[in-house]
């Protein structure tokens, strides 16, 4: 598995991009260094890239990942969008992931196309006034 980080500064996000195949580890490894740059970046807004990725943990693994959420410091005014492929066994994953993760309080949603999960970041982040904290 492979993923980096890339802060888009104009759009006051921070991209997580994903490819091959994903572990648990992985995930809990990428959430923390994602979760860890925004912090020191100051950015409330978030992308998982996720369209490139072959194969995801299970459903429980997912669930894992989101229970750690508040622990590894997530804020309840972010918002993360994540993009998948329209590969069934995958999208199912992550509509079930986008269902825990608001029933813990999180905002998170799931997307199919790059440009509506980047509106739905870069929108809310202006009408919260993120835009504006340097």
């Amino acid at each position: 598995m492979a993923w980096k980080i890339v802060h888009h500064e104009k759009l006051g996000m921070i991209e997580t991009i994903i490819e091959g195949r994903l572990s648990k580890e992985d995930m809990v490894e990428a959430a923390k260094a994602t979760i860890n740059e925004g912090i020191k970046q100051n950015v409330s807004s978030f992308l998982s890239n996720v369209s490139n990725l072959h194969e995801s943990g299970n459903l429980l693994d997912l669930y894992e990942v989101v229970k750690l959420y508040k622990t590894l410091g997530v804020q309840p005014n972010w918002r993360k969008a994540v993009l998948i492929p329209n590969k069934s066994q995958i999208v199912e994953k992550m509509k079930f992931y986008e269902s825990v993760s608001q029933t813990r309080g999180f905002k998170i949603k799931v997307f199919s196309d790059y440009n509506e999960a980047t509106d739905w970041l870069t929108v809310s982040s202006y009408v919260s006034g993120k835009h504006l904290v340097s």
